[in-house]
C-alpha cells in the first residue's frame, strides 16, 4: 500500500514542475523610447517577448531606417515602428527595395499572426509587401510561405501551387490608401502548408481562406518581413515610408 506521505510528496513535486505551455510572441513596442533608431547593419534588440533576435533591415540599393516614434499612433498612444526607405535616382535600373525583419520560431500547430500596418506613401509609385520568409531578405523571394502585397491599387494575396493548380495572385478588392491603418489577421497551418487572412481598414473587411504557401519548404526558424520597393524603372529616388504596430503570434 502506498503511504499518504509518499502521495503528498509526489503531488508537491508534480506541482513544482514548470508548466509546458507555448506563450504568445508579442511586440507592441511599449518597451521602446521615442527617438530610438536602427540603421543598416545594426540589430536592435526586440523589446517584446518570444522573438529569436532583434529588428534588422535588409537593403537592395536603398537606405532603410527604423525609428520608434509616438506621433500619429496606429492605435493608442505609445511608440510604434516607423520605417523610411530611401533610394537614389538612377542608381538601380529597377525596383530598389528594402525591408525590416523580425525573426521568430513559429508553433508547429496552426497559429494566428496579428499586426497593424499603415502605408505612408502613395501606391502609384510604391509597392508594399508583407510576408513570412525563411531568412532576412530585401524583397519577396521564392522561399516565402504567405505573401500579401499592394498591386493595382489594392491588397492582393499570393495563392501558391497546390493540388496541381499553378500559383496566382488574388485581388481582395480592398484599396490600399496612404495614411490608412490596416489590421491583418493571418491564420497559418504549418502542417497543411495553407493560410487564411482577414484584412480590415476600420470600415471594410475582406477574408480569404485555404490559400496555399508559396513554398512548402517550411523551415523551423522564420522571419516576419515588412517592406516596399519602387515600381518605376529606372529608380526615381523616392522616400518610401510605412508604420507597424501591435504584432502578436497566438499559438
Amino acid at each position: 500500500m502506498i503511504s499518504s506521505r509518499f502521495l503528498t510528496a509526489t503531488l508537491v513535486l508534480f506541482c513544482l514542475q514548470p508548466l509546458r505551455a507555448t506563450a504568445a510572441s508579442i511586440e507592441d513596442f511599449s518597451g521602446y523610447k521615442a527617438g530610438e533608431v536602427f540603421m543598416p547593419g545594426e540589430v536592435f534588440p526586440a523589446k517584446g517577448t518570444g522573438w529569436l533576435d532583434g529588428w534588422r533591415s535588409a537593403n537592395s540599393y536603398v537606405q532603410v531606417t527604423g525609428s520608434f516614434v509616438t506621433t500619429k499612433p496606429l492605435v493608442d498612444a505609445g511608440p510604434y515602428l516607423a520605417v523610411s526607405i530611401d533610394s537614389i535616382v538612377g542608381e538601380h535600373p529597377s525596383n530598389p527595395s528594402g525591408t525590416v525583419t523580425l525573426p521568430y520560431r513559429p508553433p508547429t500547430k496552426p497559429f494566428k499572426l496579428i499586426f497593424k500596418f499603415r502605408p505612408e506613401t502613395s501606391v502609384q509609385t510604391v509597392r508594399y509587401y508583407l510576408f513570412d520568409n525563411d531568412v532576412r531578405i530585401a524583397g519577396p523571394g521564392p522561399l516565402a510561405s504567405w505573401l500579401i502585397t499592394s498591386k493595382d491599387g489594392q491588397w492582393q494575396l499570393l495563392n501558391g501551387e497546390g493540388n496541381g493548380v499553378p500559383s496566382e495572385m488574388i485581388a481582395t478588392g480592398l484599396p490600399v490608401v496612404a495614411g490608412t491603418t490596416y489590421s491583418f489577421a493571418v491564420e497559418v497551418n504549418p502542417q497543411a502548408r495553407t493560410w487564411n487572412v482577414t484584412i480590415t481598414d476600420g470600415k471594410r473587411s475582406v477574408t480569404e481562406k485555404n490559400l496555399y504557401f508559396r513554398n512548402t519548404a517550411y523551415t523551423p526558424d522564420r522571419c516576419l518581413v515588412f517592406g516596399a520597393n519602387e515600381t518605376s524603372a529606372p529608380a526615381l529616388g523616392l522616400n518610401m515610408r510605412f508604420a507597424i504596430d501591435s504584432i502578436s503570434i497566438q499559438p
